[in-house]
């Protein structure tokens, strides 16, 4: 058996020091699908942890279901004060679609874990939002992406 060289050691070291670089970039690969994982499942929860704190807020205020219903069917019924408050019930939704997309977009929340938030939202919309309210009330959404999402649902 021969004895190897100098040059058959590096040779040696190289192939082994490659297949440790193949290594760690499969571990860095790994590792980045995981935090995208983690990170879009904090996007999601952010999401469902938003409504739940509004679902709750309506529990907790049985006139405030009212004013929603009310609100839904005539706006214009409602007193100032039950406007201002079924206005901040609509925004709030709003903005947690927005949010939302937002993330979805920055991808940080896959289109796959996000098409039934969207689905929800724009069902949500189509039933909550007037197209008048929506008037007096877009300049809190300035991106003409959201306005589009939006507007596409209004059907009164």
């Amino acid at each position: 058996m021969k004895k190897l060289g100098l040059s058959e050691w590096a040779a040696v070291a190289e192939i082994a020091g490659t297949i440790g670089v193949v290594i760690s970039l499969l571990m860095v690969v790994y590792s980045l699908n995981q935090n995208t994982i983690a990170i879009s499942g904090q996007g999601v929860n952010d999401i469902y942890d938003g409504y739940r704190e509004m679902q709750l807020a309506m529990i907790e205020n049985p006139e405030m279901v009212m004013i929603t219903k009310r609100g839904m069917a005539d706006f214009d019924s409602l007193s100032e004060s039950d406007q201002e408050l079924y206005k901040l019930y609509v925004a709030m939704n709003l903005d947690l679609w927005d949010r939302m997309t937002t993330r979805e977009r920055e991808g940080l929340i896959s289109p796959e874990t996000s098409e039934a938030w969207h689905a929800f939202f724009r069902e949500w919309t189509s039933r909550n939002v007037s197209r008048a309210l929506w008037e007096q009330e877009k300049w809190g959404w300035p991106g003409a992406w959201f306005q589009q999402q939006v507007e596409a649902q209004l059907t009164h």
